[in-house]
């Protein structure tokens, strides 16, 4: 993957490189984003039919659809780096 993105960066003339210090915890909070999104969209079906899920991601929805959308939002609202103030 390294090999593909330097010739991705020397077709397009790139000559830094770039860390980015909270890249692993904006991961996580994409995981926590995507389940419970994942979890309140599919809601009705993981209930009636929870056999149609891949084995792998089933769990993390069903933990997406069990979280409080009140405390979710709100914790998220006050995230560093989301402009909110509460």
């Amino acid at each position: 993957m390294l090999e593909a993105v330097r010739i991705v960066a020397d077709a397009l003339g790139g000559t830094q490189s770039v860390t980015l210090p909270e890249a692993k915890r904006a991961r996580a909070a994409a995981f926590c984003i995507s389940a419970f999104e994942g979890g309140q969209l599919h809601k009705p079906n993981l209930i009636a039919r929870p056999q149609d899920y891949d084995p792998a991601t089933l769990p993390r929805l069903i933990a997406g659809r069990c979280s409080r959308q009140r405390r979710f939002i709100r914790r998220s609202a006050s995230a560093p780096g989301s402009g909110s103030r509460r």
